[in-house]
């Protein structure tokens, strides 16, 4: 198997199999259109090979040649994650709202840890502006990146608590350690991050009872009350209660049946052992 014609279009082409989005149709609706179609468009010698196989392979060359968000947020699930939660205390969210920015991937455990990514063909135009919006939040922010941008990024956050990693090759590399940093928590912000129910959780647990007030001035009843508790303390609050968004199947993405390329699809899907039946038969089918 081999790529039709090594350019940066059947590249980005390829790279966009590797999406939940896509792999959501196929899970949810048995919708392989997508699939199917970039697969005959970039590749040659495919025949009679599994997806498994050709999903595989189109992993490694978009990891090796174009370099996307995906590629780094498989690596943060299977490096930070996977390998290192074996306790179930350890848990992630992806694609976060924060403020006005969305947060790439973010790790709980006693505190809240950020990623925020920034590959070779992202630009840093609105960086500064969602830094200010992870530090309202999380205790520790890294930023990671690929060697092209890891000088410039030293640069502008030396002397700061902002980390930098860098992803070389296969490898995370920590070049700038990320230094906890509270100084900017902002209890809206934090609040604005929960559902009802856990922000309800939160007031009741900490003054004994649920507003009685109709449910449009809940909202902003609760914010008004909660706004009375320690930052710290109700930072603190916060990551206990968004840790409880766990995943439906932990030990079928943790295990080796779940392929390494596709975790983090798995992951973002938050599939049911259902979805997996289908996604394992899908794999196997060969086109």
């Amino acid at each position: 198997m081999k790529i039709s014609d090594k350019n940066n279009d059947n590249l980005r082409l390829l790279s966009q199999i590797l999406t939940p989005a896509g792999f959501n149709k196929i899970i949810s609706k048995g919708d392989k259109v997508l699939i199917d179609n970039k697969i005959r468009r970039c590749l040659d010698e495919y025949k009679g090979l599994s997806y498994k196989d050709i999903i595989k392979y189109i992993y490694s060359v978009v990891e090796k040649k174009y370099r996307t968000e995906y590629i780094y947020k498989n690596q943060l699930l299977n490096k930070l994650l996977l390998k290192k939660s074996n306790s179930g205390q350890l848990i992630a969210l992806n694609e976060f709202n924060i403020a006005n920015s969305v947060a790439d991937f973010i790790l709980l455990n006693g505190s809240a840890c950020l990623y925020e990514i920034k590959t070779e063909y992202d630009g840093f135009d609105k960086l500064d502006k969602q830094i200010s919006d992870y530090q309202k939040f999380a205790d520790i922010i890294h930023v990671v990146t690929s060697p092209k941008y890891s000088n410039k990024l030293l640069d502008k956050y030396s002397g700061s608590p902002i980390g930098i990693i860098e992803l070389k090759n296969k490898t995370l590399n920590t070049l700038k350690i990320g230094i906890e940093n509270k100084n900017h928590l902002d209890h809206e912000i934090i609040f604005k991050t929960l559902h009802k129910n856990e922000y309800l959780g939160i007031v009741k647990y900490y003054y004994g009872e649920i507003p009685k007030v109709p449910n449009t001035q809940i909202f902003k009843n609760s914010l008004s009350i909660i706004k009375k508790i320690d930052i710290d303390v109700f930072q603190k609050a916060v990551v206990n209660v968004l840790k409880q968004r766990t995943l439906k199947c932990p030990e079928i993405l943790k295990s080796k049946v779940v392929p390494k390329e596709l975790k983090y699809i798995c992951f973002a899907l938050n599939l049911s052992s259902k979805d997996y039946i289908t996604l394992f038969q899908f794999l196997n089918n060969k086109i």
